[in-house]
């Protein structure tokens, strides 16, 4: 359990009801050691440490929200914040499309994040953000690397099953079944099968882009509450 309260957005701490005033703040302190292992793992102990103090009905109703919110049948997260959140992300990558427009507004974006950052740090009465402004971009540079690598792996991935498509499916009109073999085809080729010499790449997991999203939930927070 403490391995998954300290994953969770800091938004969502913030919310949960279910959790004490000592466990919010080893949840909160926790997520500034990111990147000292020896230090977090010690901490992740104290945590459970704490967990463990919970009565039995307490720790019954925190499982039930954590379950709710791995099942996504819970609104923990502020729709407002995620919605906020999520619109930052898709601004700030389409600065990876080869358009001036998007570029600008990538970077008209990351203005409106910093300025929502100063006004956090201003704020003496809000929890402080446990990330800085250059860890923030470091985790959008690695989050527009993977989504440059993910683009080309898809185009790639499309253009081997296009290429198997011109054999298999070659003076086929039929629109169901030219669907039906094109999924045939990407499975196939998913699963390293294909009579095609193209080899395709699977994209890559979209790790750096889920922990950009934290930290944007976490900025949306601090703007959604102002």
């Amino acid at each position: 359990m403490a391995k998954t309260l300290l994953a969770l957005p800091k938004s969502q701490i913030a919310t949960m009801e279910e959790l004490n005033a000592e466990v919010k703040a080893l949840v909160a302190e926790g997520k500034k050691l990111k990147g000292n292992h020896g230090a977090a793992k010690r901490h992740e102990g104290a945590l459970a440490g704490a967990l463990r103090r919970m009565t039995e009905s307490e720790m019954d109703a925190l499982v039930s929200k954590v379950t709710a919110i791995e099942n996504g049948t819970t609104g923990a997260i502020d729709s407002n914040v995620d919605a906020l959140a999520m619109s930052w992300r898709a601004r700030l990558l389409s600065g990876t499309e080869a358009t001036t427009a998007s570029s600008d507004d990538a970077t008209a974006c990351l203005g409106e994040i910093f300025d929502a950052l100063a006004t956090a740090e201003a704020n003496e009465t809000s929890a402080p953000l446990s990330f800085t402004r250059q860890e923030l971009k470091v985790a959008l540079d690695a989050a527009t690397k993977e989504s440059r690598a993910r683009a080309l792996a898809i185009a790639e991935f499309n253009a081997s099953i296009d290429k198997e498509m011109e054999v298999l499916a070659y003076g086929e009109t039929n629109e169901e079944v030219l669907r039906e073999t094109r999924a045939f085809i990407a499975q196939k080729l998913k699963s390293g099968g294909g009579a095609s010499a193209t080899p395709s790449r699977s994209p890559p997991r979209a790790k750096s882009s889920k922990r950009l999203l934290g930290m944007l939930r976490d900025v949306a927070a601090v703007v959604v509450a102002a």
